[in-house]
């Protein structure tokens, strides 16, 4: 209670009920925060900074069922609000934040150095995003910042920065999802490995993405996808973004197995390399955009689908 109120987060969640919310007020707490089987709201009193850390010992928060399973899922809203989550380490999921088979909107929070593991990861979930930063965060694997599988998700008014993973996906990694991003900046990301892809974002496995008054800015690969990664059978549109700045030897977005990318009214420039349709399935259509080099940047070497349509410049 507001009069006595408990000294651990977590002695408070194991106290509360489904749609029970839990306020925090200023201070650093040194804990591992975990629940399933209800909804809670964790809100840190504004004004105030409030900071969890996981010690480098497991996920700072996870929530639900690490496998996909609708009979696990949760329909009531876990809300998570004002909150830094910081210095958490997970070999077999996500440093900062795990979200599995619920309802989760995130608010004003801050999630970094993870040591390993992504920074935030759903899987079975519909989570939005709003007003937050996923910075300096580690995976192993793939999704340095954030991984998505089997998810519905909305990103806002955020900025995925300074993440790194091994495989793919600096940023952000999107498996078998449905995900928007708006207004929101993808920026410093990279993939560590010669042989990884989708510095700032990787795509695949029939997820449907939409980016819309987005940045993606000087994200980096060894090789492949600087910018984005796409295969599978995914589809995604650029709409009003840029794309700038991103560093690779091969190529800033790159298209791979029966995939399809609309950019429209954007840019694509200053990359240190080409996009690249890279193979004869996949399906790229340009318009009203400002793309350097022209037509002639884009690499198609196994005649895939391009349109370059209406009113695109390249000055």
């Amino acid at each position: 209670s507001q009069i006595y109120p408990f000294n651990e987060i977590q002695k408070a969640i194991v106290s509360s009920n489904n749609l029970d919310s839990i306020f925090v007020s200023g201070g650093v707490y040194f804990e591992n925060l975990t629940w399933q089987n209800k909804a809670i709201s964790i809100i840190g009193l504004s004004n105030e900074v409030i900071t969890i850390n996981g010690s480098g010992r497991n996920s700072v928060m996870s929530f639900g069922e690490s496998q996909i399973n609708e009979s696990y899922f949760i329909p009531d809203t876990n809300r998570i609000e004002n909150i830094i989550l910081t210095n958490g380490s997970s070999e077999i999921s996500a440093g900062g934040i795990f979200i599995g088979n619920g309802n989760f909107i995130l608010k004003n929070c801050t999630i970094l150095n993870s040591e390993e593991g992504t920074g935030l990861q759903a899987t079975g979930s519909k989570v939005k995003i709003q007003n937050c930063i996923v910075n300096n965060n580690y995976s192993p694997t793939s999704g340095g910042g954030i991984y998505f599988s089997g998810t519905t998700a909305f990103i806002a008014n955020s900025t995925i920065k300074n993440n790194t993973s091994l495989i793919s996906g600096g940023g952000i990694k999107v498996n078998s999802s449905f995900v928007d991003i708006f207004e929101s900046k993808i920026e410093n990301n990279s993939v560590s490995n010669s042989l990884g892809f989708g510095g700032g974002i990787s795509i695949s496995s029939d997820s449907y993405v939409t980016i819309l008054r987005t940045i993606m800015d000087n994200n980096s690969s060894v090789n492949d996808a600087s910018a984005m990664h796409l295969d599978n059978n995914s589809t995604v549109s650029i709409i009003n973004s840029n794309v700038v700045n991103n560093l690779s030897s091969s190529s800033s977005i790159q298209l791979n197995g029966d995939c399809s990318l609309n950019i429209v009214n954007s840019i694509v420039w200053g990359n240190t390399s080409n996009t690249s349709i890279n193979d004869s399935q996949s399906n790229l259509s340009i318009s009203y955009s400002n793309i350097f080099g022209g037509q002639q940047s884009i690499d198609n070497p196994f005649s895939g689908a391009f349109n370059w349509g209406v009113g695109n410049i390249s000055q």
